[in-house]
């Protein structure tokens, strides 16, 4: 006897909540400067339409590994019906801060 599994695998959503630091704003694009979270958002009610048993994300879950936009992710992230498992990527690794997040419970990582 054979069970299908499905699941999902998203990536590079890059959720960034505006810093007012052009250096910081990434300007090479700006799509994902101003509706990464909408863009999530989205993904997480298709997610949910759909009904995997899981989801991946892939890394790069914010633009620039700030705290703002990690606590902004996290929470659309949360709305998720289904375990979501998180490999981090190079916003994520670059940034020491990032790993101090995540231990303190900004990571999301449903039972």
């Amino acid at each position: 006897m054979t069970s299908d599994l499905t699941f999902l695998v998203v990536s590079d959503t890059h959720v960034h909540i505006q810093s007012g630091d052009p250096d910081w704003d990434c300007s090479w694009n700006r799509m994902l400067n101003t509706q990464g979270d909408e863009i999530l958002s989205v993904f997480v009610e298709d997610a949910n339409a759909i009904g995997p048993d899981f989801v991946v994300h892939c890394g790069d879950l914010t633009n620039v590994s700030d705290e703002a936009s990690y606590r902004t992710a996290c929470k659309i992230l949360s709305d998720l019906k289904c375990p979501l498992y998180f490999v981090p990527a190079t916003t994520t690794l670059i940034f020491r801060a990032v790993a101090a997040w995540l231990a303190n419970g900004l990571a999301i990582v449903h039972p």
